[in-house]
């Protein structure tokens, strides 16, 4: 009897829930239809289920300077099956929506609101009585309360001139219409806003629909992402059917694709209701910027440079080249003279050998053959003295030209092959913009763009016309001083085998080609600026970089200098490097960077000190072994004990003028009282003392070395002194520099010795003293011993320093921008190098011409003064587009230029005015012996 109970009570269930089932599809399919009275403006309330749909018919009155807004709010609740359907029908048109207002990352919205399209009006010229319907609907069983109200937008219309303030969230887009005057043809859309919430804002033609929803919010016109700063050019030409636009404003559920990367992890999808994103902006139209200026900056800009031309010119006319007028009357005894001293030269044709020199030049090959040319090596056998040019300079002159003629060849074919294809791909992102509207394509300064043609931003392009103009100009000086070259090389051969530095015009060529293809780069970058071509405006910066650092080194090295396939190589390794740091700028990479970065400063290191002996191969170890066995890096240990052994070491180059051993002894048992007192009488008043005693010992030990003994360390040590100086000088370039060189630093350290034991008075004072001796003592043993090669290693131990720093730096620090990173260190590079050949030359007294001191200042200037502007950024790559508007500024110059275009204008004087200082900077000797002429 159970078991049939539960059967029957089972089977009643089934029915009936069967029958309600069946109710509630019948309810869904059939449902009851309520027509509800609503007047405009009314806040209309209602409830429904899946058994009712609810109809609107609202009047309202029709003005073509107003819009109207259909806002709708629901009582949301969690455990809510299915939402609201809600559908606007007008006369053309229909657009609908659902209640809670949902999106892809689950943010939900209960109230909703959108403007009805004015084109689905039937007259949308003149006022008049209209009509909408509403009607809303829901598939939920359960009751569901809503509203529903229509309001007049009435600054609907955009006016050049005034600003409009407004609220716009994800569920409630905003947007405005403008019509261009008869006499405006464009006008310049600012939006600005104090919240970076992020935000589409999207330029859209006069027709319905209106994309102003987040999945095709960007279907049409053009659109920009927006932090707290938008801007647009638009043309009336882009609207010729009603000359009329809308500026449409829709909030993102997330800030997503405004924010950078890193900041993209924390966005996380969320279910909360009603979430709080109410941006508040301001949009104003302002009247188009005066297109005369663009015209003006135009011919502005090509007058200049044709004066400078006109000024170059002028110049090359009224002074003949150098080598043109090289003092007629000297040079038949120039020329005599050489003539003898090649003469006696060819008596060893095969081998000669420095009086005392570093290095000894071998010559397997002698003769004209250009082939034999290339056999010549360098090889270093001795340990005294500085080599010369004229000890690297063996190697044919007609071979060398040859081989640095490369140069410019490979730079040419480089150039046209690179420049083609990046051509035609910046051509079809700026058609991209075009067609897709889409302008968070390329990275502009919004707020100064002036579009000429077909180009977006004709400003940032035309800017880099200073360097192609310079670039000719230089080839042009670089020809002429070519020439002048070759036929004073014709006309004294002898003369030009032995007086001045060897003029090699290839890397300068290549200079030249390098400087007007920055130029061209440059521009095709600007045409649409982003992370995918950011290399297009860097790879010559680089390779003009690098061109530089070896002509300087070419100057005085000729012979060992290398080959343009290996500078190239190098050249595109780096470039390969700058892409992968532009894409995959994560921490494992700056690491890697760095490392690579020190290893290779130290194989540069060893080439440079070695003079190009060492070999950088997988077996580089075993050559760097070799070279320090055979060459030492520094100079031999000598001896061990403290006081008497400085005393032996000093004596061993100065017999004669060695201390007596009573003074020695005397001074030593000086030294064992002080310390006796120093156990005792350890207070503050003893090491203040010590620290004064000590300070005047250093000044008076150096004033004995620096002027051999001859300073008399009495009472009457000033006027000693005052004689000495007046005799021999100190402060033009030292007189003995090698001792000057070691007494500067000594005396600095000591001086930090004693100081650091008059401030913080070290526990032992024995132990403190006999640091300071053994310092000395280590100073001039072996450890600090004066280094083999002094002129290489006085620049590769700071610029080592710099590239590590540069290299630690980058790892620790990691910068927004790798390329500009490197780029900078190259160009630090070649800043202290450039200074270390310079006052090289001021030590070795080496003469400067009055042009080649005029061209430094000018370059000097115009780096200083380009610097300036370039720091002043005003876009970056680095961010999400919306953020980089955020750096956008305003023109500076004649309302065309920005900051970055001036940075394009001074740089490119500044690598000219660089070019001509290398060009010019030897002129002053070229009447000097190149056995007199240091290689460094």
């Amino acid at each position: 009897m159970i078991s049939i109970s539960i059967f029957l009570l089972a089977w009643v269930l089934i029915v009936q829930g069967d029958k309600i089932s069946d109710n509630s599809i019948k309810s869904i399919i059939n449902p009851d239809i309520e027509i509800k009275n609503c007047t405009f403006g009314e806040i209309c309330t209602g409830a429904l289920n899946s058994s009712s749909v609810h109809y609107y018919s609202v009047e309202y009155s029709f003005d073509p300077s107003m819009a109207i807004r259909v806002i709708t709010n629901m009582t949301y609740k969690t455990e809510q099956e299915s939402p609201l359907l809600i559908v606007v029908r007008q006369i053309r048109g229909v657009i609908s929506w659902t209640l809670p207002y949902t999106f892809t990352n689950g943010m939900i919205y209960s109230s909703a609101s959108r403007i009805l399209c004015l084109q689905n009006e039937i007259n949308r010229t003149r006022a008049h009585i209209s009509r909408v319907f509403i009607e809303i609907s829901t598939s939920n069983n359960d009751l569901i309360n809503y509203s529903v109200q229509l309001e007049n937008i009435t600054q609907f219309i955009l006016q050049t001139g005034i600003s409009q303030q407004f609220f716009v969230s994800p569920a409630m887009p905003v947007y405005y219409k403008f019509t261009f005057p008869p006499d405006i043809e464009n006008v310049f859309i600012d939006v600005r806003s104090p919240d970076q919430l992020c935000t589409v804002v999207s330029v859209q033609s006069f027709d319905c629909p209106v994309y102003d929803v987040s999945e095709i919010g960007t279907r049409q016109g053009h659109y920009q992402t927006m932090a707290s700063i938008a801007s647009f050019n638009v043309y009336a030409s882009e609207f010729p059917k009603r000359n009329t636009f809308l500026l449409v404003f829709l909030v993102k559920p997330t800030d997503a694709d405004c924010l950078n990367d890193q900041e993209q992890t924390m966005i996380r999808p969320s279910g909360i209701v009603d979430v709080q994103r109410r941006k508040n902006a301001t949009v104003t139209l302002q009247p188009p910027a005066n297109y005369n200026f663009l015209y003006i900056a135009i011919f502005s800009t090509i007058g200049l440079f044709l004066f400078i031309y006109f000024m170059a010119f002028g110049i090359m006319c009224k002074h003949p080249d150098i080598y043109d007028h090289l003092a007629p009357e000297q040079l038949p005894f120039l020329e005599a003279k050489a003539e003898r001293e090649i003469a006696e030269r060819r008596d060893n044709e095969f081998r000669y050998q420095t009086a005392e020199g570093e290095e000894n030049v071998e010559s397997e090959a002698t003769g004209n053959d250009l082939e034999n040319s290339a056999d010549v090596e360098v090889i270093e056998t001795s340990n005294a003295g500085f080599v010369t040019v004229s000890d690297l300079c063996v190697k044919d002159y007609d071979y060398l030209k040859q081989k640095f003629r490369i140069y410019p060849q490979t730079m040419l074919t480089i150039a046209i092959f690179y420049t083609l294809p990046v051509i035609q791909l910046v051509l079809q992102f700026q058609l991209n913009i075009d067609a897709s509207g889409n302008e968070d394509i390329c990275y502009f300064n919004f707020l100064c763009t002036r579009q000429f043609a077909m180009l977006t931003a004709f400003n940032n392009v035309f800017s880099n016309i200073g360097y192609c103009a310079l670039g000719i100009l230089f080839l042009i000086i670089v020809y002429r001083r070519d020439m002048a070259y070759a036929r004073f090389l014709a006309k004294y051969p002898a003369i030009g085998k032995e007086y001045g530095i060897p003029q090699h015009f290839g890397l300068f060529y290549a200079m030249g080609i390098g400087l007007f293809m920055e130029g061209v780069m440059s521009a095709c970058y600007h045409i649409c600026p982003s992370k995918q071509n950011f290399q297009f405006d860097t790879s010559f910066m680089f390779i003009v970089a690098v061109l530089n650092i070896i002509k300087i080194y070419q100057t005085r090295h000729p012979d060992i200098n290398p080959r343009s396939a290996g500078s190239f190589s190098f050249l595109a390794v780096i470039i390969l490097v700058t892409v992968i740091g532009v894409y995959y700028d994560e921490q494992w990479f700056w690491i890697t960077y760095a490392v690579i970065h020190i290893l290779s400063c130290l194989a540069f290191t060893g080439k440079i000190y070695y003079m190009g002996r060492l070999k950088v191969t997988f077996r580089v170890h075993v050559h760097l072994y070799h070279l320090v066995k055979e060459n030492g890096i520094l100079s031999r240990p000598r001896y061990l004990n403290p006081v008497l052994n400085i005393i032996k070491i000093y004596q061993t180059r100065h017999p004669d003028i060695n201390p007596r051993s009573a003074g020695s002894f005397s001074f030593l048992a000086v030294i064992i009282l002080v310390t006796v007192i120093g156990v005792y009488y350890d207070e503050q008043w003893f090491w203040i003392t010590y620290a004064v005693i000590h300070i005047l010992s250093c000044l008076a030990f150096t004033g004995k070395i620096y002027y051999m003994g001859r300073l008399k360390v009495t009472f009457r040590v000033h006027v000693h002194l005052y004689h000495l100086v007046k005799e021999n000088g100190i402060l033009s370039r030292p007189r003995y520099l090698n001792r000057m060189m070691i007494l500067i630093p000594a005396n600095c350290i000591n001086i930090a010795f004693a100081l650091y034991g008059a401030i913080v008075q070290p526990e032992s004072f024995p132990n403190h003293l006999l640091f300071v001796h053994l310092y000395h003592l280590v100073k001039e043993n072996g450890i600090l011993s004066r280094p083999r090669y002094l002129n290489r290693m006085m620049i590769l131990i700071p610029a080592n320093c710099i590239n590590i720093a540069f290299a630690l730096y980058g790892a620790i620090v990691q910068p927004e921008s790798f390329p500009n990173h490197l780029l900078f260190v190259f160009l630090g590079n070649l800043a202290i190098y450039l200074l270390y050949y310079i006052l090289m030359k001021i030590i070795h007294r080496e003469h400067f011409t009055r042009f080649s001191i005029l061209f430094l200042l000018l370059a000097t200037f115009f780096w200083a003064s380009s610097l300036y502007f370039f720091y002043q950024e005003v876009k970056s790559y680095e961010v999400q587009p919306a953020i980089s508007r955020m750096r956008n500024r305003p023109c500076i110059l004649l309302h065309t230029y920005d900051v970055h275009d001036i940075w394009h204008l001074l740089s490119s004087f500044s690598l000219f005015f660089s070019f001509l200082t290398l060009l010019t900077l030897d002129d002053g000797i070229r009447r000097k012996r190149r056995k007199e002429l240091a290689a460094f």
